[in-house]
């Protein structure tokens, strides 16, 4: 008997002690010792560049309290592609255009939402062609083909979708989405500089564009996305609630690091120039990027722009299944402040 009181006792103490252990608070998890960037071909990941070969990150993690982190890079191409990265875990902030965004952040919930962190360019892209036949976007056929990045669901493709349902009517936005074939912008911009292949179009991005228009023959724009929609941002660093949670100091250094990127641009455009140069390997001269960046339609800003324009638009024709109420709802906190559109 006195034994199994002694044991229904230390049972029960037990019990208490996990009660109590379950009671108190867990130490917090350390953050990751690395964050895994992605970033895709174009001069319009300039800020991207600075971030890393700066060190920026790194720089504001330190101040935030994060020693020693290993901050990659992995070139990837196309939304499709860094979207998959991003859900995989495969990658941390994914660099892409903000359409790609704006669907994962209507498809997702919870954790595994994904919206921006900031853009990193507001320019242009432009519908470049070498077929003499195609003066108009009217002028396309069944028989053209179109390089871009991915074909339906990248900034490049929307691009045309809207160019159709300004001009066709939204029942036919889709028009030209068959036309799309998947290219890298390096391979896009070296086929259509050879003009000997089927695919003679390219929806573009500088430094691409500007190399095609000064080597292919008869090169020329026949669109571009400020003519279809006014002006927008070109790409953002999005990533997922699940990394940002889990990182909270390492995210407002990218937030931070982002910004401080493009406050070096802006401040010194001949020094950017430079080092793109340096890092990139492109063959472009100093002179002929600080041209390209420095051109007035091109801005350097993490300020979401041009946002609804396209969430209305991919809403309208069913991309997005839920209502755009405000481009607050695809961009993270860190840019709610801004006068954002």
């Amino acid at each position: 008997m006195q034994r199994s009181k002694r044991n229904t006792l230390a049972a029960l103490g037990a019990a208490a002690a996990l009660s109590l252990g379950t009671a108190l608070p867990r130490p917090a998890l350390a953050e990751n010792s690395q964050v895994r960037i992605s970033q895709q071909f174009g001069l319009n990941w300039l800020a991207v560049t600075v971030m890393l070969d700066q060190k920026l990150i790194q720089k504001r993690a330190r101040e935030l309290g994060v020693d020693q982190l290993d901050v990659t890079l992995v070139k990837l191409s196309g939304g499709s592609a860094v979207n998959d990265a991003l859900l995989s875990g495969s990658i941390d902030v994914g660099g892409m255009g903000g359409p790609p965004s704006f669907i994962m952040t209507d498809r997702t919930a919870g954790r595994r939402t994904v919206r921006a962190i900031g853009a990193v360019v507001d320019a242009p892209m432009s519908l470049v062609t070498i077929d003499p036949a195609v003066r108009s976007i009217e002028d396309l056929t069944d028989k053209d083909r179109i390089a871009l990045p991915a074909p339906k669901v990248s900034i490049n493709a929307m691009m045309l979708q809207m160019a159709a349902a300004k001009r066709y009517g939204y029942d036919r936005a889709s028009k030209y989405d068959a036309l799309g074939v998947g290219m890298p912008h390096p391979d896009a911009t070296a086929t259509l500089i050879a003009g000997n292949g089927q695919v003679k179009n390219y929806v573009g991005i500088f430094p691409y564009t500007e190399q095609v228009l000064k080597q292919a023959a008869g090169a020329r724009v026949i669109l571009t996305s400020y003519d279809v929609m006014g002006e927008h941002n070109l790409a953002v660093l999005s990533c997922t609630e699940a990394w940002k949670s889990a990182n909270p100091k390492t995210f407002r250094a990218v937030a931070m690091a982002l910004d401080d990127a493009l406050a070096y641009i802006n401040a010194d455009k001949r020094r950017a120039a430079e080092l793109y140069v340096r890092t990139s390997k492109s063959g472009l001269s100093a002179d002929e990027v600080y041209e390209m960046i420095s051109a007035p339609q091109v801005v350097f800003s993490s300020t979401p722009k041009g946002t609804m324009a396209f969430a209305e638009f991919m809403y309208r024709i069913g991309s997005l299944k839920h209502k755009p109420e405000s481009w607050k709802q695809y961009f993270w906190e860190n840019q709610h402040g801004k006068p954002g559109s």
